[in-house]
């Protein structure tokens, strides 16, 4: 089984990450079922349980759980690029991590996204060939009438 993590900013990702999770995945599914393979889509907006914990505590969960399933999705990724820059952890719960992983790349404000997209694609360049990146032309999307679109905004 291979398994592709889906980066992007949530809130303005919804209908991209849906469609890929209810059309794209079954059909690459259906189509690997012959030769006895499966992939599995990685999609961190199910899953990560924060409700109990600190702001603080949260974040840190949230990045270190982001991390780890990215080294267990590597090299497969699918990078989904939109109008949204996305969340920005405070650069004390980073530190507070003290994971190698992070303290190589990170550097302060940068988006849990864009930290996705430079470890788990960019970091070495034997990765790239296994990551789809997918960019949001939102004159285009906002061009076709909705009657139209073969999918929900």
């Amino acid at each position: 089984m291979k398994s592709f993590f889906v980066s992007s900013t949530f809130s303005d990702m919804q209908a991209e990450r849906d469609i890929l999770h209810q059309r794209v995945f079954p059909r690459i599914r259906k189509q690997l079922e012959p030769y006895g393979e499966d992939i599995e889509g990685l999609d961190l907006r199910w899953g990560v349980d924060t409700s109990n914990m600190s702001e603080k505590e949260s974040g840190k969960h949230v990045v270190k759980i982001c991390i780890d399933t990215i080294d267990r999705c590597k090299p497969y990724m699918i990078i989904l690029i939109g109008e949204r820059y996305g969340w920005i952890p405070d650069q004390k719960v980073v530190d507070e991590i003290q994971d190698e992983r992070l303290s190589e790349l990170y550097r302060e404000n940068l988006s849990i996204t864009q930290m996705e997209i430079l470890y788990g694609a960019l970091k070495e360049q034997e990765n790239l060939k296994h990551c789809i990146f997918c960019f949001r032309n939102s004159e285009v999307i906002n061009s076709i009438p909705e009657g139209k679109r073969r999918f929900k905004l």
